[in-house]
């Protein structure tokens, strides 16, 4: 704490400047009425006003359940599960038990200084929780956290000084975020155009669909088995998205595996067939297990080769087919007779490994780039957030002139992204 801070700052708790509320434990039924019931997917900023699906209750509801309001200015912060979402109500509204309102004293506390201030808890907050299922912080835990509170002139300097810099800092993140959605649309577009037949092409390029160029392992052992359980055991949750890397490798028995399990051998796609927009599919690297979930997948080599059908099930022209076809199941999938029907434009051998090459190296150079990009993001929150913990505590002079954090995030950063 600066010494200007230690100064003129009190200690203090948060139950003499605040009242609580604590939401109705009951959901109403009808969500039609004017006053909005918000949710965890409406926060998104520093001001929450209504329901982005709605939803909402009548007065006569509120009298009768009876509901509590939170009114404008209230800070309304989670208590359940995640803590730290937070924001500030611009006008009356209601929401369930995931969260609780922190109306302030405004003649000594500030709501604007206080949305800051519990972000700069969150952490606390998270460590203080307790529950074995679900993590819970109580009204009393809340009234009873303390923390140093400067006069409110000084908590309206630090709220505007930390609206202008997380902006800019969010500004930041959101260019990051846009560059990362670029490089990732530029690989698909590549994709595309490598596994499209060109204008012309004829000869060589053959019109099909998987079901006779490709085999899908069937029946299933017991992991198990001494001769199984040490092996390693692939499921979707081991690949990465899009890219087909893996993320690690565990055993069957470092799992705790027990049900039935596809037995999948080195160079075979391994492709996952929940939810398979998400494209999760890669080469098994080893003689190993999958999951059910999965589908060990062999090519008839003089057809097609493993590798190409990896980059054909990554490409945007499976993607298309995938969300088409999963889309008409309650759970979205891909059994082996839909699979086998998926269309697919198959080139000559020759033109299959160039096409993989290429795909292999433009994936490595888009990963290179993302995972800069993810860092810059990550060190960017990171900053922001040491940020506001250090200006809510009086750590920092905010009203002393220099270089913007974010300005200085930026220059930082600059020669990576």
């Amino acid at each position: 704490m600066t010494p200007e801070a230690a100064a003129n700052w009190t200690p203090t708790r948060l139950s003499w400047v605040a009242e609580t509320i604590v939401p109705q434990r009951d959901k109403p039924t009808d969500l039609t009425g004017d006053v909005p019931w918000v949710r965890i997917e409406d926060f998104n900023g520093k001001y929450i006003s209504e329901s982005h699906s709605g939803q909402g209750v009548n007065y006569d509801q509120i009298r009768s359940m009876p509901l509590r309001v939170f009114p404008p200015k209230t800070v309304v912060t989670s208590c359940s599960c995640t803590m730290g979402a937070t924001a500030i109500t611009t006008r009356p509204l209601i929401t369930n038990q995931t969260f609780i309102g922190l109306v302030p004293d405004e003649s000594r506390l500030s709501a604007d200084f206080l949305y800051y201030l519990m972000q700069a808890k969150s952490d606390e907050l998270q460590a203080l929780a307790t529950g074995a299922i679900q993590q819970y912080l109580s009204q009393d835990d809340f009234r009873s956290m303390r923390f140093a509170l400067p006069p409110v002139s000084i908590q309206r300097r630090i709220a505007d000084y930390l609206d202008r810099e997380t902006a800019e800092i969010d500004a930041f993140i959101s260019d990051l975020r846009e560059l990362s959605a670029l490089t990732t649309e530029h690989l698909r577009s590549e994709a595309a155009e490598l596994l499209t037949p060109p204008p012309g092409a004829g000869g060589g390029w053959i019109s099909s669909h998987l079901g006779p160029l490709i085999s899908i392992t069937t029946g299933q052992v017991d992991p198990q088995e001494e001769s199984y359980k040490g092996m390693p055991l692939i499921a979707p949750n081991h690949i990465e998205s899009r890219t087909s890397r893996l993320l690690g490798l565990e055993t069957a028995e470092e799992q705790g595996a027990d049900s039935g399990k596809y037995l999948a051998k080195e160079g075979q796609v391994l492709f996952s067939k929940i939810r398979p927009t998400l494209m999760k599919s890669t080469l098994a690297p080893v003689d190993c297990l999958t999951s059910a979930d999965m589908y060990p997948i062999d090519s008839n080599p003089r057809f097609l080769t493993n590798a190409f059908l990896l980059e054909y099930l990554l490409g945007p022209q499976f993607e298309d087919f995938a969300a088409r076809e999963s889309a008409r199941v309650a759970m979205p999938k891909l059994n082996r007779e839909t699979l086998s029907a998926a269309p697919i434009s198959l080139p000559p051998l020759e033109y299959q490994h160039r096409v993989v090459k290429k795909m292999q190296e433009a994936r490595f150079y888009a990963r290179k780039h993302l995972t800069e990009v993810e860092n810059a993001m990550k060190l960017g929150q990171e900053r922001r957030s040491a940020l506001i913990s250090a200006a809510v505590t009086g750590q920092i002079d905010v009203t002393r002139q220099g270089v913007s954090a974010a300005e200085q995030l930026r220059d930082e950063l600059e020669v990576h992204v």
